[in-house]
């Protein structure tokens, strides 16, 4: 028994090493192409005043065309999900595909995340890896899970959030591993992800994603706002729901004019970047600018920029640019959060920390998740009312159109 526990352990740095190298020449290859299109062009020729919009409306063209020939790809994380549910595996035919269609989106500024695309995509690895090592060890292609959750860990740097993420509120499933096994396999491809992506990154001296707020208060004041505060947070996720429907439903007549679609989500990506930058990209970098920044904007426009970024990531997903919505959402929340400690004496950290809680857990139902990954971002003091936050926040109804599809998976399962 010893023995199969260093084989799944071996198993599991080999496939750790193969996620953090994965994810970060994904990401190094993005912030190459970021900074070619958004630094280096600029600067050496004289760019044209609507620069953003002509660079959007290029990136809509190669969406478009993308989308077109290619596939809708790359696949959001609840389509690979579903898929892994009811296979067990993640088709890896496509992954070229989904890695050059989410490569064209985050280098041309779209108000998404990396971690759909690299879901997967190393899942798809990870499927491929088990289907060669199936007469070496029974079980593993189930272990794809184990995969995307130390893909989610190193993308986050949470290492506890990629544990949890693909599998709180989901029934445990009869394995041909035990779960200890399982957790075995996780903890080892975590680390070997951690120590491979970490030690790539000094090559390019990539700093992490994660931002360290100031050391947070909750007092009387911030009790008694808590409640309002949670509201606000899941009434925002609601909001970024009800407009992701809205635009799809205008949009799914006209789905067969991919390269259409694309261009005019381009352009309309580019008109709200010229005017409110902080609404392009995932929000991961800017994040730490207006941690440092806030306290120089003003009420209304940290307000406007935080609904306007729910509001392109919603426009860019049903414009055929696709990719993840987690970072924005978390970018979104913090700007909200900051609004309104402009104008309501309450400790701005806890006000954030707040309202960014509630619309997280309430975007991924899954509270536990969404705290796992926040307090690598926020003071550990403000961990009870952030679980508060999380639990209220889940509590509240999902959009009609949500409970639907949610109902549809679980019946498929």
């Amino acid at each position: 028994m010893r023995g199969r526990h260093y084989l799944f352990i071996m198993y599991g740095m080999f496939l750790g090493s193969i996620v953090g190298a994965t994810a970060w020449l994904f990401l190094s290859l993005v912030n190459v192409g970021i900074w070619f299109i958004w630094d280096y062009i600029p600067e050496e020729l004289a760019s044209p005043t609507y620069y953003t919009i002509c660079v959007t409306t290029i990136g809509g063209i190669l969406i478009g065309l993308a989308q077109k020939y290619l596939g809708t790809y790359p696949r959001l994380m609840p389509e690979v999900m579903s898929e892994y549910k009811e296979t067990g595996r993640i088709e890896y035919r496509f992954v070229h595909q989904s890695t050059l269609t989410a490569m064209i989106s985050l280098i041309f500024g779209a108000s998404l995340g990396p971690e759909a695309a690299l879901v997967g995509i190393i899942g798809g690895l990870c499927t491929w890896i088990g289907d060669r090592f199936t007469f070496t060890l029974k079980g593993v292609r189930e272990l794809t899970e184990v995969g995307i959750g130390a893909t989610l860990s190193v993308i986050f740097n949470a290492p506890l959030f990629g544990y949890l993420a693909p599998s709180e509120n989901e029934k445990d499933r009869i394995a041909e591993i035990s779960k200890r096994n399982k957790t075995i396999v996780y903890l080892a491809t975590t680390f070997a992800g951690f120590l491979a992506f970490i030690w790539l990154s000094k090559l390019d001296n990539r700093g992490s994603f994660i931002v360290n707020f100031e050391k947070g208060t909750f007092a009387l004041n911030e009790w008694i706002a808590f409640l309002p505060l949670v509201c606000i947070g899941a009434g925002l996720g609601y909001f970024y729901f009800k407009i992701e429907y809205i635009l799809e439903k205008v949009v799914h007549p006209f789905k067969e004019y991919k390269l259409t679609i694309g261009i005019i989500g381009g352009i309309l990506l580019g008109i709200v970047g010229t005017f409110f930058p902080y609404t392009m990209f995932s929000g991961a970098h800017e994040l730490e600018e207006l941690v440092h920044e806030w306290t120089e904007i003003s009420f209304w426009l940290l307000l406007i920029v935080g609904i306007l970024k729910l509001c392109t990531t919603a426009f860019c997903l049903t414009t055929g640019w696709r990719g993840g919505h987690l970072f924005p959402i978390i970018f979104a929340g913090t700007s909200i959060g900051y609004a309104i400690a402009t104008v309501v004496p309450l400790d701005a950290t806890a006000t954030v920390a707040l309202v960014t809680t509630a619309i997280l857990s309430y975007s991924l139902q899954k509270p536990i998740a969404a705290i796992l990954l926040l307090l690598m971002f926020f003071p550990i003091n403000l961990l009870l009312p952030m679980l508060g936050a999380a639990f209220i926040g889940n509590a509240f109804p999902l959009p009609n159109h949500m409970r639907i599809n949610n109902d549809s998976v679980a019946n498929a399962e």
